[in-house]
């Protein structure tokens, strides 16, 4: 079985989503998990997000008077990489090369842009030019994180032929009898 050929860019492109819609629902779902008397488990889940983010409250989101998972900026981020990978799904095939094969990781210039207004948004704030919102903040962090989707969907998308050549090369190791040994 050809595995570039049996998983699809388009499931592919489900995967990421599906995996994008997962994750911005753990960012939201805190303080809605306070809300309803889950305590513990909205703790937990932020605690999760703690490595990837300072959480400032101020920075935050609130629902219902409580900070969503992670800050204004990366909740946009996050959100932009689900704009992103949804809208790479109703638009299935107008980013495919010629060939049909999926995806190409696009130049690094394009993340570079991409991060851009948020580097802005940053140094006006900094330099007490304009104070940032929350609002700003996950606006200009949205174009990078919609950006981002196109560096890690070819990833995705060589994924299950790269394991299998993995899993086949590991069978030749275990099937020689010298194996291991030098």
């Amino acid at each position: 079985m050809n595995w570039n050929r049996s998983f699809r860019p388009m499931t592919a492109r489900l995967v990421l989503a599906m995996a994008a819609a997962t994750w911005c629902a753990a960012i939201v779902a805190p303080p809605l998990m306070h809300a309803v008397g889950l305590h513990a488990p909205a703790i937990v889940l932020r605690a999760m997000f703690a490595p990837l983010c300072h959480q400032m409250t101020t920075r935050s989101f609130l629902i219902g008077g409580e900070p969503m998972a992670v800050c204004a900026r990366c909740t946009g981020a996050c959100a932009g990489f689900l704009l992103g990978s949804l809208g790479l799904v109703v638009c299935a095939g107008a980013d495919r090369n010629r060939n049909g094969h999926g995806h190409r990781v696009p130049s690094a210039a394009l993340l570079v842009l991409a991060a851009l207004p948020s580097a802005l948004d940053v140094f006006v704030e900094r330099s007490g030019l304009q104070s940032a919102n929350s609002i700003s903040r996950a606006l200009t962090a949205s174009v990078f994180g919609a950006v981002c989707v196109l560096y890690v969907l070819p990833a995705i998308e060589e994924l299950p032929a790269e394991a299998v050549g993995e899993i086949r090369r590991i069978k030749r190791l275990v099937r020689r009898p010298d194996a291991g040994t030098s």
